[in-house]
């Protein structure tokens, strides 16, 4: 087995991700799992780009990202860095935006609750809450490359380290999230909904389709690579008109 996939069956042992980082430097950035964009389309029209990595470790795995968003008057700028321990609880995650505000929040678990922190002005005193959840449950905030971490997730739950849909048993499944942002937890249901022959990139490809379905809300569609690496390609959510590519 490479060094990549002994990564995904550290990550998801026993249904729990452990996850990696873009801030280490030299020897110690670790073994980089996957990077790339997302271009965000509304109506056909791009409004803005998500730029991602994630890099695992020994001890540690952390997934840093970067949203822009350009929409006319409508600009925004964010990132986010989440840290996973190597057992799959959260290590620490950091979310800030750059504009059209300034604002940051971070989570951490402590004597078994999930704190949060929130900023909303630059120099105010932080605002804490505390939520009675696990340390392993899934950080879902406003970022698709979450909807991948998740996707490996519900994968390697069923099938294992190959997290290969082909020859397993897929059935819904349930995650408890906690969504930072909306200050807010819940539970999502992921569900495979079989092969589709995708255009992408102006070829004809053979994906794998996923539904995410939240409590309340409008499910998403996710298309997936069917085999190592296993790539997030396409997201399509009808109810904002909106649609995800992988650039």
């Amino acid at each position: 087995m490479g060094l990549k996939l002994k990564v995904f069956a550290v990550l998801f042992a026993a249904a729990v991700a452990s996850l990696p980082s873009w801030s280490y430097k030299g020897p110690d950035e670790g073994e980089l799992v996957d990077s790339g964009s997302f271009g965000i389309f509304r109506q056909g029209r791009r409004i803005g780009s998500e730029t991602f990595t994630i890099h695992q470790k020994a001890d540690a795995s952390v997934v840093a990202v970067q949203l822009k968003i350009d929409n006319g008057n409508d600009k925004a700028s964010q990132t986010s860095e989440l840290r996973i321990a190597s057992n799959g609880d959260l290590r620490h995650y950091e979310w800030k935006e750059l504009s059209p505000e300034k604002a940051q929040a971070t989570v951490d678990y402590n004597d078994q609750f999930l704190v949060e922190h929130v900023t909303v002005t630059p120099g105010s005193k932080p605002r804490e809450r505390a939520f009675m959840l696990p340390p392993s449950t899934v950080i879902l905030d406003d970022f698709f490359t979450h909807r991948e971490v998740l996707l490996w997730r519900y994968l390697a739950s069923f099938c294992g380290a190959t997290l290969s849909p082909r020859g397993c048993k897929l059935q819904p499944g349930k995650f408890g999230v906690f969504m930072p942002r909306q200050q807010d937890s819940g539970i999502v249901t992921l569900n495979y909904e079989g092969k589709d022959k995708v255009t992408f990139r102006g070829s004809q490809r053979e994906l794998d389709r996923f539904s995410l379905q939240p409590e309340d809300g409008a499910a998403w569609t996710l298309w997936m690579e069917s085999s190592y690496p296993f790539k997030l390609l396409r997201i399509v959510v009808p109810a904002e008109n909106v649609e995800v590519l992988r650039d």
